[in-house]
């Protein structure tokens, strides 16, 4: 699926649709790179994994697909990319564990 086609699917044509698809695209980016930094750092063996970097990517598609229709900065988009990799990173490596243990 391509994200930003899918986030600007229900915009009103024009520089709306141009936005959203810019947007989309900066907050895959800036999502997919900062998991390469939240990655090994969260992580207890200091290794890269493949799946946070494919839940990372998932989440900034959908964080950003929520807030699509906002009037947002690109500097707002790349924020979003960032908190939507730490928080993708950080459950599925802290918060998955301590609900597997509790559960």
């Amino acid at each position: 699926m391509f994200w930003p086609s899918f986030n600007a699917a229900i915009a009103s044509p024009g520089s709306h649709q141009h936005r959203i698809v810019i947007n989309t695209v900066l907050c895959l980016a800036s999502c997919c790179l900062t998991t390469f930094l939240w990655s090994p750092l969260l992580r207890y063996e200091s290794k890269f994994y493949m799946v946070d970097i494919q839940n990372a990517s998932i989440a900034g598609g959908v964080a950003m697909g929520a807030s699509a229709d906002m009037m947002l900065n690109p500097w707002a988009a790349i924020l979003i990319g960032c908190a939507a990799s730490f928080l993708s990173v950080f459950g599925y490596t802290r918060v998955q564990v301590i609900y597997l243990l509790i559960y």
